[in-house]
């Protein structure tokens, strides 16, 4: 299932859900979306913790699926 919400911005994202494939770095993650299109996740916040094989979430924005902010 997937989510909307708007940015501060006015920018529209989604919310999907994803599953992290690989960690380049700490704060970096090849992640898969549902139809298994890899994305560059990235986590911003303090707290997200990005484990390999784990299910999460991502905030995509609607012009760019090619990275999205685990949350």
């Amino acid at each position: 299932m997937t989510e909307t919400t708007t940015s501060h911005s006015g920018d529209v994202r989604i919310i999907a859900p994803v599953i992290i494939r690989e960690i380049l770095d700490g704060r970096v993650c090849r992640a898969a979306l549902p139809n298994g299109k890899l994305i560059h996740g990235f986590a911003e916040r303090p707290g997200v913790e990005l484990k390999e094989g784990a299910a999460a979430k991502a905030l995509l924005s609607l012009c760019d699926f090619s990275k999205g902010e685990i949350i």
